[in-house]
């Protein structure tokens, strides 16, 4: 580690939630605060969409199949990147996954006065929810921590945290887990 480029960040929690400095705190490309990362990339997503926007338009040129294809290459990655360390509420997954129905309407086409549903819409594009998304990188990230060694800060954090906080809630047999997690999928 080099001292001279250590960046270093003091967390100090406020009972005003708008007011806490660290969560615009810029770490690895993505902001400490979860739901102001969520909305600088929903930026960002915004400007590389328009950036393609010559693509998007010519539907009778390039098929709605290779859009969404280039979608899911070029913009998605850039909403997704970090979002295993997110922890949204359901109301900020819920506003995650209409930002990323209203980018899919636009893709394929949809403009007022036609209509069609958010079922009929994920199904037409081929893609799931990304709140999905989300709950399952998620799952990932903690399985990656599980697997690390023990004496790991990442694991030994997860473990404290598991310790004691209501040991009936988290201790379960393989069988409730495994229900728990298709649940949040």
């Amino acid at each position: 580690m080099n001292p001279d480029k250590t960046e270093r960040t003091t967390l100090f929690r406020r009972a005003d939630h708008i007011e806490e400095e660290w969560r615009m705190t810029r770490k690895l490309r993505s902001l400490l605060g979860d739901c102001e990362d969520v909305a600088r990339r929903k930026q960002l997503v915004a400007v590389a969409f328009a950036s393609f926007w010559s693509l998007w338009k010519r539907g009778s040129i390039i098929s709605e199949k290779r859009r969404m294809r280039l979608y899911k290459a070029l913009v998605l990655p850039i909403l997704l990147y970090h979002s295993c360390t997110w922890a949204l509420t359901k109301s900020a997954l819920d506003q995650l996954d209409a930002f990323h129905r209203q980018q899919l309407r636009s893709l394929i086409q949809v403009k007022w006065p036609q209509k069609i549903s958010n079922v009929a819409l994920l199904q037409r594009s081929g893609v799931e929810p990304l709140s999905r998304d989300v709950k399952r990188a998620r799952w990932r990230l903690l399985g990656h921590i599980r697997r690390l060694p023990d004496e790991c800060p990442a694991r030994m954090a997860i473990e404290y945290y598991f310790k004691d906080k209501d040991a009936k809630k988290w201790r379960a047999d393989p069988a409730t887990l495994s229900s728990r997690f298709s649940q949040l999928i």
